[in-house]
């Protein structure tokens, strides 16, 4: 009974040894929310939203335009829309129509989830499961 108590404290402490970075399952699953969030964006009735879309990248766990300046105003309109630029579509939504909607969608959530899962996998392997 002792030895199991050791061994499931063990396998918890690299648990949380592994959880305390979680850059990587951020990573992965902004990846998978701009993986996402190109294919919306391909629906678009505007040509601005795949351009912008592909004109995205992940750093870290953020989601950026590779440049700033014109090239992230129109990321920034072809998601929202623009009361200024008027060639994006209307109307203006605050929730976004491409890249926000992305990360509650279920491939992205099943990216999410499958990190995790790798991760933790990768914490318990050694242990006998």
């Amino acid at each position: 009974m002792a030895n199991d108590l050791e061994y499931g404290q063990r396998v918890l402490r690299r648990i949380a040894g592994e959880l305390e970075n979680p850059e990587k399952l951020e990573h992965a699953f902004a990846e998978a929310v701009l993986q996402q969030a190109v294919a919306k964006a391909s629906g678009r009735p505007t040509p601005q939203a795949p351009m912008a879309a592909g004109n995205l990248r992940v750093q870290g766990s953020e989601i950026l335009p590779s440049a700033g300046g014109p090239p992230e105003d129109v990321a920034y309109s072809a998601e929202f829309c623009s009361d200024i630029y008027l060639q994006f579509h209307r109307p203006k939504n605050r929730s976004g129509y491409w890249l926000m909607p992305s990360a509650d969608s279920p491939s992205a959530l099943k990216a999410g989830d499958d990190a995790l899962e790798d991760l933790l996998q990768r914490a318990i392997r050694g242990f006998g499961f």
